[in-house]
C-alpha cells in the first residue's frame, strides 16, 4: 500500500474551515474539500475519496491502496478537489516503481486454503 501524508497541527479535534459565499444554498455553508489518487490515462479512481473539513490547519490524511500487478514505473495523480468552489482543484504527481512480487509464506497457505475450499463447495 502507499499513502498520502498530511499533518494536522490543531489541538482541538474538529477541523476548523472558512465560511463561503453561496446565497441560495439553504443552511450556512463551510467550505470542504475532496482528497483522492486517480489514474488520468484511464480515468480510474485508486482510492474512494476522503472528505477533509477544512485547510486553516495542516492535516494528515492517508490513502492507501494495492499496488499494481504489473512490474514497471506507474503514474498516478493525487486530487484535491473542492465542494464549493468550481474548477478549484490541485493536483500532484505520484510516481511509483513496482518491484517483482514478493509473496510471502503465510499469503501463500491462506491462498492455497482458499483454493481447496472453493473447489471443495464446486465439488459437492
Amino acid at each position: 500500500t502507499k499513502g498520502m501524508k498530511h499533518t494536522r497541527n490543531s489541538s482541538k479535534e474538529q477541523a476548523e474551515s472558512h465560511p463561503v459565499h453561496c446565497p441560495y444554498f439553504p443552511v450556512d455553508k463551510e467550505e470542504g474539500w475532496w482528497v483522492f489518487i486517480a489514474d488520468r490515462k484511464t480515468g480510474e479512481m485508486i482510492t474512494q475519496p476522503k472528505y477533509v473539513a477544512g485547510l486553516k490547519d495542516d492535516l494528515e490524511v492517508i490513502l492507501k491502496f494495492q499496488a499494481p500487478d504489473t512490474v514497471g514505473h506507474h503514474k498516478y495523480n493525487v486530487i484535491l478537489k473542492s465542494d464549493c468552489y468550481i474548477a478549484c482543484e490541485k493536483e500532484v504527481l505520484l510516481k511509483m516503481f513496482v518491484e517483482k512480487e514478493m509473496k510471502t509464506k503465510g499469503m501463500k497457505q491462506w491462498y492455497q486454503r482458499r483454493v481447496r475450499g472453493d473447489q471443495r463447495i464446486e465439488g459437492q
